[in-house]
């Protein structure tokens, strides 16, 4: 998608997705971020991955895990009260210099959706201006917020899949207002020569509404071509009843008939014309994009223009804010909109993306802290008191399209979107901890006897495998050493909820006959393998394709001396490498072995690993013998389904 390749990340960068669920956007930051440069042997970036319902978070991890990389970090949060991080007596002086900790922080806030309406055209169904207007507070927020935990020089990317300017130039020119100079707009255009972006606004019409919905539904049903023959019959009745047509109508057969047919004859005029003004206006709309009469439309569906902040009704401050209101021309130039990015949905064939990219060039003043914190507690007092008429007349509706939730007020779109959970400002923070999942440092007496069993060399990282809280060290995960300094040590699960990080690298099995109660896990053995001196072999590709099996493997299966080799080890787990790949860990070409009693062997790689490691050691083959891309490429894809097929 486009605001990740706007924000550009690199390898060594600490990024945040403020708002990650469903995790797409979160996925393309994950792989840059996953590259290990040349020389270390872990990644030196992490992507904080968060989103306010934990239930979605926890999806984010099943989506993220696929990735298979240890620098993830996932929370749960409301957005717009992620914690600064740079705060305390171990903090140092340049570091509270550079007010935030990421290098890159993603935007992508909840929106209206309007621009998925080509893939979604039910959308339109339920589009209000009012959609815009609520949604637009939270909107800025969450972008502010995000502007303070960017580190000085650092870029924070804003973005939205809608079209209306409420939600995106007017979000941008509040943030510009607001850092006063703090931010400035970046131009990603000369870098994405592919790109074709239309520029952003300077100029735009506030619409409010000045009918309910349940208001304008009521009246487009009374001047639907149903009800007006329904009045019309209903007069005719009432004519009847009171005889002012009994001296027109004949007694006999042919004048009623005749009768009949005459009203029948007019019924149909009124019908063809009623069809006739219908194309004349649809032919109207279609051919004139005048402005006068677009206004004029919009005044028939009900909308209001409101020309400035004070031709707005009182009662409507609250919901229609000063800053959806355009910039001033001294403003606009100042602000430079044209460099952000309206992406049009027919102009790539893509959904519709608004982007803008901002660089922090100084931290924000004490003014500006202080308003974001005072946006963020009046949003999230109105999201935990709904109070606002639409609620009470029911005036609104939930509706849910392809995630995007519309035609509500921010009560209800902050509960169906980013921030949908109803606590006091004063029970959020210890409300969004559970302690039991926090990752704390393994007991004393576990780490030895694994160092001891597997032959760690010195280089292992042992302070880097943690344990869940409330899990009895039943799994230990590797967290990376970024990770663990710039988040963990800092004392972030003190202040947010932990969702997952790192990868499992050891699960507990209680066996009596085996000497450790640890065994490897597949998913990080390419970060553990490595250190290990014992109960690792080095195979060749013959031998490691034998171990792709399901069930118990004979030793004799295998050549000498791996087979003898196998036989004289005892009852636990082992690790075989493919030669050649031992110290490579970007190819993963590690297995976690099983030895059984007697002269059996388990492999502890799920199906689909399977077939990807075959895919592979295909692939090598033919790339050893010289094959082409298109061969190897032909290969593969015969190799994944053969595989799929012998499943």
């Amino acid at each position: 998608m486009i605001p990740p390749v706007v924000l550009s990340p690199e390898s060594h960068h600490a990024v945040l997705d403020m708002c990650a669920a469903p995790g797409s956007k979160t996925s393309q930051l994950l792989e840059i971020i996953s590259n290990i440069p040349q020389g270390e042997t872990e990644p030196t970036g992490y992507v904080v991955a968060n989103d306010s319902d934990a239930k979605r978070a926890y999806m984010l991890v099943h989506q993220l895990r696929r990735l298979n990389s240890p620098a993830t970090f996932v929370t749960a949060k409301d957005a717009q009260f992620w914690p600064m991080l740079l705060r305390g007596k171990n903090i140092k002086d340049e570091e509270r210099a550079q007010e935030g900790i990421f290098d890159r922080v993603l935007c992508d806030v909840p929106c209206t959706g309007d621009g998925t309406a080509r893939k979604n055209p039910g959308i339109w169904k339920h589009w209000t201006a009012s959609a815009g207007h609520s949604i637009h507070p939270l909107q800025l927020s969450i972008a502010l917020n995000g502007a303070r935990l960017t580190k000085v020089g650092g870029y924070m990317c804003y973005s939205t899949c809608s079209m209306n300017p409420i939600e995106n130039e007017a979000v941008v020119a509040e943030i510009l207002r607001t850092t006063d100079g703090s931010l400035k707009l970046v131009d990603r255009r000369p870098d994405m020569p592919g790109i074709v972006a239309r520029p952003g606004w300077s100029n735009w019409k506030v619409l409010g509404e000045s009918l309910s919905k349940k208001q304008l539904r009521n009246k487009a049903k009374k001047n639907s071509a149903k009800m007006k023959k329904r009045r019309k019959d209903w007069e005719d009745r009432q004519k009847l009843e009171n005889g002012e047509k009994n001296d027109q109508m004949e007694l006999d057969e042919n004048g009623v008939a005749e009768q009949v047919e005459e009203e029948n004859g007019e019924k149909n005029d009124d019908l063809q014309e009623n069809v006739t003004d219908v194309e004349d206006e649809c032919e109207s709309e279609q051919q004139s994009w005048d402005e006068e009469v677009l206004v004029q439309r919009a005044v028939d569906q009900g909308l209001v223009e409101y020309k400035t902040f004070d031709d707005v009704p009182k009662d409507s401050t609250h919901h229609i804010r000063k800053s959806c209101f355009p910039p001033t021309p001294e403003e606009a130039a100042e602000f430079k909109f044209e460099r952000c990015l309206r992406v049009l949905p027919h102009d790539l064939d893509t959904g519709g993306f608004f982007v803008a990219l901002f660089k922090k060039v100084c931290p924000l003043s004490n003014r500006a802290r202080r308003k974001a914190e005072e946006l963020a507690e009046s949003v999230s007092k109105r999201m935990d008191t709904p109070t606002n008429e639409a609620i009470k007349n029911d005036d609104s509706e939930n509706v849910s399209d392809d995630g995007v939730t519309v035609g509500m007020e921010l009560e209800d779109i902050a509960r169906d979107t980013e921030v949908g959970k109803k606590q006091s400002l004063k029970k959020r923070d210890s409300c969004d901890i559970d302690k039991a999942e926090s990752f704390v440092a393994v007991d004393e007496d576990v780490l030895p006897p694994l160092i001891d069993f597997y032959g760690f060399t010195d280089q292992f990282a042992k302070g880097q495998f943690m344990a869940r809280a409330g899990g009895q060290s039943k799994l230990l995960y590797f967290i990376t050493k970024s990770v663990k300094q710039n988040l963990i040590d800092r004392g972030i699960q003190d202040r947010i909820h932990v969702i997952n990080s790192g990868l499992r690298a050891f699960e507990r099995r209680n066996k009596d006959d085996c000497l450790v109660n640890y065994r490897p896990c597949q998913e990080s053995i390419h970060f553990v393998g490595p250190h290990m001196t014992k109960r690792k072999f080095i195979v060749s590709s013959e031998d490691f394709k034998r171990c792709l099996k399901y069930g118990a493997i004979p030793c004799d299966s295998f050549s000498e001396p791996l087979c003898s080799q196998m036989k004289a080890l005892s009852l636990g787990a082992f690790v075989v490498a493919l030669v050649g790949y031992e110290d490579d860990i970007t190819k993963k070409m590690y297995l976690v072995m099983w030895k059984c009693r007697g002269d059996n062997i388990n492999c502890l790689v799920n199906k689909l690993d399977m077939v990807a490691f075959h895919n592979k050691l295909d692939v090598l083959a033919e790339k050893e013998c010289g094959g082409s891309n298109d061969s190897l490429a032909r290969g593969a894809v015969a190799t994944i389904r053969e595989k799929c097929s012998i499943q």
